[in-house]
């Protein structure tokens, strides 16, 4: 795994100019439409969604621009996969799940909310497989974490301290022959 530790914590992810403009396009449209794996869990609930905006041209973008900088930690030439929006308010916290089984693919989230105060909880949550070991990532806005996608991780719901939505989105990356494999079963 090239020596990376994980999670890698990336501060200042964005051009601020580019955050904000990302964060001011994420504040309508929201619906209930994401929810929780339901293959893996028999019970799910349903959580924030903003489907038709991760295909927009600057979800897409700002994935491009944290591939850029993801490519230099992980010295391999990767692909954007599918970029995932998520939106959480008090009590929806997330189940673990994992969001691809294959090596050499990775999920970076970023934390999109403009302004977020940290004991408004929202924090990231991974189990480290290799240490054996929880980890989390307090939800400090345009700072993202990155790990492989095969490692359990789920987004903690905000805490009764807020009423804010707490918005993230996942990007999926995958190293060149791995995209080039799977590339005939993604709906790109």
């Amino acid at each position: 795994m090239n020596n990376i530790f994980y999670p890698l914590i990336i501060e200042n992810v964005l051009p601020i100019d580019k955050f904000s403009s990302l964060s001011e396009n994420l504040i309508s449209g929201w619906g209930l439409t994401n929810c929780s794996d339901k293959k893996r869990y028999s019970k799910y609930r349903n959580f924030w969604g903003i489907p038709e905006k991760e295909t927009d041209l600057q979800v897409i973008d700002c994935g491009i621009v944290i591939k850029l900088k993801l490519q230099k930690f992980l010295k391999k030439n990767i692909r954007l996969i599918r970029c995932h929006i998520n939106g959480q308010t008090f009590g929806q916290s997330g189940k673990f799940h994992i969001d691809s089984s294959l090596n050499d693919t990775w999920t970076f989230i970023l934390f999109c909310s403009e302004y977020w105060e940290t004991n408004w909880g929202g924090e990231f949550v991974c189990y480290n497989p290799l240490e054996k070991k929880y980890m989390y990532v307090p939800y400090i806005p345009n700072t993202g974490c990155l790990i492989p996608s095969n490692w359990d991780h789920y987004g903690s719901s905000p805490n009764d301290q807020t009423d804010n939505l707490r918005i993230s989105i996942g990007f999926n990356y995958s190293e060149e022959t791995v995209y080039n494999q799977i590339k005939h079963k993604l709906k790109l």
